[in-house]
């Protein structure tokens, strides 16, 4: 319930938007994606906080597909958690992996995984090491 209403009070009302027309292009970045979070994906009906102990049931199953998650990335090595909120989470996790790779202080995560020790000599590497070390937890789906 605690973790409900702070997330509530943090995330504004997202808007639906007019779906884009895709190209064969778009279609074959939009499965590159896909693959690329699926490595991270932890199957989860509930979260527990390494902080509290609490535990907090998710509702319903969402998917890569789904639009407007919140979502946790969980450190397994240190044992601490990002809370984020997007509309695609397909372009929001290639987003958060292109600013660890770089060294991009552009949110907690990134800035956090630049004390990691991590592979960045190819891609391979660095999924590899990075898929060891984070998770990827849908929450909840915001409309």
């Amino acid at each position: 319930m605690y973790l409900e209403l702070q997330i509530q009070k943090r995330i504004p009302r997202m808007r639906k938007r007019k779906k884009k027309k895709t190209s064969a292009i778009s279609d074959v970045l939009a499965v590159a994606a896909a693959n690329s979070v699926r490595h991270f994906l932890r199957p989860a009906t509930s979260v527990t906080s390494y902080n509290t102990t609490a535990s907090f049931p998710i509702r319903s199953t969402l998917t890569c597909a789904t639009p407007y998650h919140i979502y946790i990335i969980r450190d397994t090595v240190c044992g601490l958690d990002y809370i984020g909120h997007t509309e695609d989470i397909k372009a929001r996790w290639a987003n958060h992996k292109s600013h660890i790779k770089r060294y991009v202080k552009s949110c907690e995560l990134a800035t956090h995984m630049q004390s990691h020790t991590l592979d960045r000599s190819s891609l391979a590497l660095f999924d590899r090491d990075l898929s060891c070390q984070l998770e990827l937890i849908f929450i909840e789906q915001v409309l």
